[in-house]
């Protein structure tokens, strides 16, 4: 199983996005970790992509656009982090 010190740290998918979108002239669409209430606006005001795809905080909290909108005022479900271990993932390529 991966240890916390294998984690890729949150922002770091948004930096390789950023990276990407440098090289190329189509959209560029950042994921991973985007589970903050201003994760989605901090990626586009900054330019590191030009959309946001979102998995995992959908899952949690089905209300979570509407919450980053504003349009909803609670607070956001966390999705939690998990990740695969490498046995699993080996199976899975299979």
């Amino acid at each position: 199983m991966l240890s916390m010190s294998q984690a890729i740290p949150k922002g770091k998918t948004w930096e390789f996005a950023a990276k990407i979108k440098s090289k190329v002239t189509i959209p560029v669409i950042a994921v991973g970790q985007i589970n903050e209430r201003d994760d989605p606006e901090k990626i586009l005001k900054d330019g590191l992509a030009d959309a946001v795809a979102i998995g995992r905080p959908l899952i949690a909290d089905p209300d979570f656009v509407g919450k980053v909108l504003g349009d909803i005022r609670s607070p956001i479900y966390a999705a939690l982090f998990v990740h695969v271990p490498a046995v699993w993932r080996g199976a899975l390529e299979e």
